[in-house]
């Protein structure tokens, strides 16, 4: 469901089973093995907004939804709340809603991207990464050759009129 013309535009979508990944790092307790796949399922969302020329804008921790199994593996990483995100080929960049809105956008992302009004989503993947994994470079070298080539690919910087 989407709602563009009410005064605060939104998207529902279905329920996704699991723990954000905001509140599984704070439990401090993932092992080598489910932080390698962790790793690689980000890379993979990754690569797969860079294919469809998407930027999401607000890929944190808190937007990633982590299903775990029963055994404690890591079944399925999931990018939510696309509500913010823009389509970088498409005429229509962003809802009407967030243009005139640079304090909301200044603040979207937090600290996972480059510049206040700048986004890049592998530069916030990166981040999450290395919080995830602190020696990832020497730890997965190839995941983390993957993100690395991907950083400044595919951005996004919006062109503030008014403040």
């Amino acid at each position: 469901m989407f709602d563009a013309n009410g005064k605060i535009p939104f998207i529902a979508t279905e329920f996704i089973p699991g723990i954000t990944l905001e509140r599984l790092l704070a439990q401090k307790s993932m092992s080598g093995v489910q932080k390698r796949v962790l790793l690689f399922r980000m890379s993979r969302i990754l690569k797969e907004l860079h294919a469809i020329k998407v930027v999401h804008r607000d890929v944190r921790p808190a937007n990633l939804i982590v299903q775990m199994s029963h055994q404690g593996t890591i079944r399925r990483v999931v990018l939510i709340d696309y509500s913010t995100a823009v389509k970088l080929d498409s005429k229509k960049l962003e809802l009407p809603f967030f243009r005139r809105r640079l304090t909301l956008l200044k603040n979207l992302g937090g600290v996972f991207k480059p510049e206040a009004l700048k986004w890049d989503d592998a530069y916030s993947f990166f981040k999450i990464a290395q919080i995830i994994e602190p020696d990832f470079r020497y730890k997965h070298p190839d995941i983390w050759s993957k993100i690395k080539y991907s950083l400044g690919r595919v951005t996004y910087t919006h062109k503030a009129k008014h403040e």
